[in-house]
């Protein structure tokens, strides 16, 4: 007799919904193994991200400090642009870092930033980095520095809405403390 094939004493309901139970209860099962299978493997893939023949002290690890000289000035802001590069704020000025080095950033048209304070950073989605100084904002594109002569005091803050609107906050200057909307994308 086959398992779904309805017996003399049930009805034929009775049976099919029988079937369905068994059959839902099997996908149940089906799943929860897969699962448990799919869990053990992540469980030892880590195992592999470490080189089981390579000592732990082989491996390097490097810290940038304030007091072994690589910063001139306390960091206050980081972020990276699309090209890779981080790029830091500190109390003296902007630095690059391209992975190994810090590299103190000049403009290449001489144009310098409103203030060497520099207290916020974004790295917008075009690529492009805004800066934020104790005197005003700053937009970096293609190696081109643009001062915002409207966006005086301390620019605090900085974010890039999904429509590539930037919203700033600031103290010291009109709006103290209220958001702003200094750049809208032509849309």
């Amino acid at each position: 007799m086959r398992l779904c094939e309805p017996a003399s004493r049930v009805s034929a309901l009775q049976w099919q919904r029988a079937c369905a139970a068994a059959e839902a209860k099997n996908v149940r099962i089906q799943r929860s193994l897969s699962l448990y299978v799919l869990l053990i493997f992540l469980a030892t893939s880590p195992l592999l991200a470490v080189d089981p023949s390579r000592r732990i002290s082989q491996y390097a690890h490097t810290a940038w400090r304030i007091q072994d000289g690589v910063f001139s000035g306390t960091p206050f802001a980081i972020t990276q642009t699309g090209d890779g590069y981080l790029w830091i704020g500190t109390q003296d000025g902007l630095l690059r870092f391209d992975g190994v080095r810090f590299v103190p950033w000049v403009s290449a048209d001489g144009i310098q930033l409103p203030s060497s304070i520099v207290y916020s950073l974004m790295g917008a989605h075009d690529g492009s980095l805004w800066i934020g100084t104790r005197a005003g904002l700053s937009h970096l594109k293609n190696q081109r520095l643009i001062n915002y002569p409207g966006a005086q005091g301390n620019v605090t803050s900085l974010l890039e809405d999904g429509d590539g609107t930037v919203w700033l906050t600031r103290s010291g200057g009109p709006g103290d403390g209220l958001p702003d909307v200094l750049y809208q994308r032509d849309c």
